[in-house]
Formats: C-alpha cells, structure tokens, sequence
C-alpha cells in the first residue's frame, strides 16, 4: 500500500475472516488484525475479488459460510 511505500515498510501480515456465498464469492470480509500503514484495506480489497470454494453441507451442496482466520502476508 501507498502508507507503507511512505513509511518504508516491506512486510506486514493481516488476519482476515470472510463470509463466502454459495457461489464462491466473497460477501464480506472481516479485519481481525490490522497492522496499519493501509494493509488492511488491501487485504480487504483483494478478498473481495478473489472467488474462494464454498464449503458443502452434508448432501455435498454449496453453501454459505465464514471462513477461519485468513492469514495475508505481504511483503516487497
């Protein structure tokens, strides 16, 4: 992100949680840990476009569900 370019930062790690529809797609995204300098947002923006396998409930169908913690590392 443009903050850490500013402050020479070259590696951060944000936790995320997603809920992710039936369809694969992203709905929400949650920041559970943010370190600042703007890699939250960008971790945000990027589950946001990313398509991720829906979880399937007993009968193998897709359903809607939230994620575990999602561990994006970022690093320059």
């Amino acid at each position: 992100p443009r903050d850490a370019e500013l402050d020479a930062v070259d590696e951060q790690t944000v936790v995320l949680r997603v809920i992710v529809a039936a369809a694969g797609r992203t709905e929400v995204a949650t920041i559970i840990v943010d370190p600042g300098h703007g890699f939250g947002p960008a971790a945000v923006s990027c589950a946001m476009r990313t398509r991720f396998t829906p979880a399937r409930d007993r009968d193998g169908r897709p359903v809607r569900a939230t994620s575990p913690p999602i561990r994006v590392k970022f690093t320059r």
